[in-house]
């Protein structure tokens, strides 16, 4: 007898996160590059693409796309040089990163990985345990990572901040992003571009 699908039981399904409207972005570009951002504050849209309410958890996601307006040479965005700080205060440092921090204190905190993913009560109410993994691993693979772009080229994906859930209509946030040229020319400070949100 084979066995079938379990009534009342279905695997979840998140889907893409489509390239925002123009209308909604923030951008910074240069001759070298074009980093545009994407804040994603309705609770609806985190639903839909991330499979649960991310803000009143302390988690804000950002949509970032960097593309390389170069011809000719290739362009590096590591992970590292990307911040998020709060207010005016640089308190983002990727290294940073791997503790589960989120007070009012220390907004900004970029969440990566196990940072992100460990944080309490994140996943607590999903209806299913499968749900729960498929929600983690769907964030991880939106996750933004280090690439080389070449010349003509885009990446994207998702930065993962801590917020403040009781200040949302006060989050004020910028984001540094520092780009470099393939290979990296010894004592380069890069490219740098900042975007308010």
């Amino acid at each position: 007898m084979a066995a079938g699908p379990i009534a009342g039981c279905a695997t979840l399904h998140i889907p893409d996160f489509p390239v925002p409207p123009a209308a909604g972005l923030k951008q910074a570009a240069d001759e070298h590059a074009e980093v545009n951002l994407y804040v994603v504050r309705d609770q609806g849209d985190q639903r839909t693409y991330f499979g649960t309410e991310l803000a009143p958890k302390g988690v804000l996601p950002v949509w970032l796309s960097v593309r390389n307006k170069s011809a000719h040479e290739s362009i590096a965005l590591d992970f590292r040089d990307v911040r998020i700080d709060a207010q005016g205060r640089a308190i983002a440092e990727p290294e940073r990163a791997h503790a589960p921090v989120n007070t009012a204190g220390e907004q900004g905190v970029v969440l990566v990985g196990a940072a992100l993913l460990s944080l309490p009560l994140l996943f607590g109410g999903a209806k299913m345990l499968s749900d729960s993994s498929e929600i983690k691993r769907n964030i991880m693979a939106k996750q933004l990572y280090s690439a080389t772009i070449p010349p003509g080229g885009s990446t994207s994906g998702f930065v993962y901040t801590a917020v403040d859930p009781a200040a949302q209509t006060s989050w004020n946030y910028e984001m540094s992003v520092i780009l470099r040229a393939v290979p990296v020319p010894p004592g380069d400070a890069g490219w740098h571009y900042i975007i308010a949100f």
